[in-house]
């Protein structure tokens, strides 16, 4: 939470929020409006317990982020971003009517 802290500053802590199923906590979502700007939305982390993965709740939880990004905290449009490999997240994303806008080369160094 440190580096979290770090990037989006003090208040980080309204983004952080659980989501439950029947009491029992079944993920995580953390929407936030990016530091230096006021409209654009980003889902800072996202992610499904092991035992919730692979059972159609990621696009559902996804979406929920969405929504608290447009109504929560104002958001006019949100980024989002991940590997071309991500396949899990790439149908999240196509779930929730995301569209690409760019695609992004990321380069390594290593001796």
């Amino acid at each position: 939470m440190k580096s979290v802290k770090k990037e989006l500053g003090p208040g980080y802590v309204d983004t952080c929020m659980t989501a439950y199923e029947n009491g029992t906590p079944i993920g995580v979502v953390m929407p936030h409006i990016e530091p230096g700007t006021k409209e654009e939305g980003r889902i800072f982390y996202f992610g499904l317990v092991p035992e919730e993965r692979g059972k159609n709740k990621a696009a559902a939880l996804y979406k929920e982020g969405l929504n608290l990004l447009r109504n929560h905290f104002k958001a006019s449009y949100s980024t989002g971003a991940t590997s071309v490999h991500n396949s899990p997240m790439l149908k999240v994303f196509e779930r929730c009517g995301c569209t690409i806008t760019e695609r992004v080369g990321v380069y390594k160094y290593s001796k």
